[in-house]
Order: C-alpha cells, then sequence, then structure tokens
C-alpha cells in the first residue's frame, strides 16, 4: 500500500497471468519515461523474458541487472502503469469476477 520509490529496488512477478498481450511502463509522477542510459522504459508480452516455469520477473532498481530489468531513475516517488488487452479478464472484471491472476510487487531492498 506504499508509494513506489527509486530509492527502494522491487520485483514485478507474472505468475499464471497470461492475458492476450500486456504491456508495463514505469513513469515519474508527472508522468514521464524515466530518463536512461540504456533507454529501456517498458516490457511487454512480447519482449520480456520468461523463466522456465512460465513466470515473468520485471526487476525495478536503480542500477542494471540482469534479465528483465525497468531503471527507476534516481527520482523519488515512481509510478509502474500495467496496460492489459484481453476481453476475457475484462469481463471478468465487469462481472466483478476476482481478477486472481494480478502481478505481485516485492520490495526486495532499499538504499
Amino acid at each position: 500500500g506504499a508509494w513506489l520509490t527509486s530509492g527502494c529496488d522491487y520485483a514485478i512477478v507474472m505468475e499464471e497471468f497470461d492475458p492476450a498481450w500486456w504491456g508495463l511502463a514505469v513513469y515519474d509522477l508527472q508522468g514521464r519515461l524515466i530518463a536512461n542510459a540504456a533507454d529501456r522504459h517498458a516490457f511487454n508480452i512480447g519482449s520480456a523474458m520468461r523463466d522456465l516455469d512460465g513466470r515473468t520477473v520485471v526487476t525495478l532498481a536503480r542500477d542494471a541487472r540482469p534479465g528483465n530489468w525497468l531503471p527507476s531513475g534516481r527520482g523519488n516517488r515512481i509510478v509502474l502503469v500495467l496496460t492489459v488487452q484481453d476481453a476475457n479478464m475484462a469481463n471478468a472484471v465487469h462481472d466483478g469476477g476476482p481478477l486472481k491472476a494480478m502481478p505481485d510487487i516485492v520490495r526486495t531492498g532499499c538504499r
């Protein structure tokens, strides 16, 4: 329930999360993409690597990490935006059904 900050590292874990298409991007509080030397701003279902068990883990951190790394910059608060395109998931939400497969955000450390 706390704000995401660039002073902490996070793992966004997508297990049993398999919509038709998804995209995940990180922004500052003014809605701007996080500037970074790697020119990396987002992952989607086609660009993110999956683990052998089928899950996708995106690491959000200031410094480079192996795998699906999104730079969080050197600011303060940050915003993750998950875009999902899947008619079946949309119908479940509209009908009041639970979205049991939303990604988990796990704080893995802070400076």
